[in-house]
């Protein structure tokens, strides 16, 4: 017995001094931290789940600040955020790893500085970290493909208005992008165009794609709006109570997915709204989810 906890002691002084936690130092180890850093914080690899790479700058559409472009890939994410205790620019630790992903992979976006647009952005809502707002002017961000590993890289350096630096980096392993499609299509025109229709139906997958860009977006207030023509027979109210109810299902299969009431509402609008949008549709059911806020 004395000898298991002297063992257990071992074992946690070693961690302790490693920096390392069992199960979680592989992403982080992909790439060689810049030398005078230390750990500041890190996450466990996380459950199998679609994830945004921002591939452009962020930039202002309306009154929003969105990303230029991105891509989904569908993976198990791990976070890891260094700070940086010498003097050393962001432009030098940049060049450390540029020059280490350049050797491993391809780089698939860089930019430096007001180039990368929005730090708010960046910090709060593309890596959820406030720790990483800073002036912008001294923000890189690099995002890689790591052939031998099979593995995302993103790399993003901030300098704070106190002159502290910090590296966060993200690694996206166990890739799967088998049903991307929906993701990446329902999120893009719902930030860029502000509304997104389908025709008839609604697809598990595209279900799970409007939670999915709820969430990544903090969307305030999405709406799911059904216009269908009259039936035969059928009067406006009753076509109203019809379509409402369709919008009604639609929403609880979104909120099934981690959504609730206060950012998706449903409304049934029957015939009030035309429904015509080409022959190919004169007769289906136009389901339209907007984006409100």
């Amino acid at each position: 017995m004395a000898h298991q906890r002297l063992l257990i002691v071992s074992l946690t002084v070693l961690f302790s001094f490693s920096g390392m936690i069992p199960g979680t130092a592989q992403a982080s180890d992909l790439i060689q931290p810049f030398e005078n850093s230390v750990i500041d914080s890190s996450e466990p690899r996380s459950e199998d789940k679609i994830y945004e790479l921002i591939t452009g700058k962020i930039k202002r559409v309306n009154t929003r600040q969105v990303a230029e472009s991105s891509e989904f890939v569908h993976g198990r994410k791990q976070s890891t955020t260094w700070k940086v205790l010498d003097s050393s620019s962001t432009r030098d630790i940049a060049a450390h790893y540029l020059e280490q992903l350049q050797g491993k992979g391809n780089i698939i976006f860089e930019c430096g500085g007001r180039g990368c647009g929005s730090s708010n952005y960046w910090a709060n809502t593309v890596f959820e970290k406030a720790t990483l707002f800073g002036p912008e002017q001294y923000q890189y961000y690099m995002l890689a493909w790591l052939e031998v590993e099979q593995a995302y890289i993103m790399i993003y350096l901030a300098q704070r208005g106190t002159g502290a630096r910090y590296i966060h980096q993200v690694v996206i392993t166990d890739v799967n992008n088998n049903g991307i499609r929906d993701q990446r299509l329902v999120d893009s025109e719902l930030r860029l165009l502000g509304r997104i229709s389908f025709w008839d139906q609604v697809t598990d997958a595209q279900v799970a794609s409007i939670a999915e860009s709820i969430r990544i977006n903090r969307h305030k207030l999405l709406a799911v709006v059904v216009h269908e023509k009259l039936a035969a027979s059928e009067t406006i109210q009753d076509s109203i109570q019809r379509t409402q109810q369709i919008a009604d299902t639609i929403v609880e299969r979104v909120k099934l997915n981690g959504i609730n009431d206060t950012e998706i509402q449903a409304h049934g609008v029957g015939p009030i709204a035309p429904t015509y949008v080409g022959a190919v549709h004169e007769d289906a059911i136009r389901i339209e989810v907007v984006l409100f806020r």
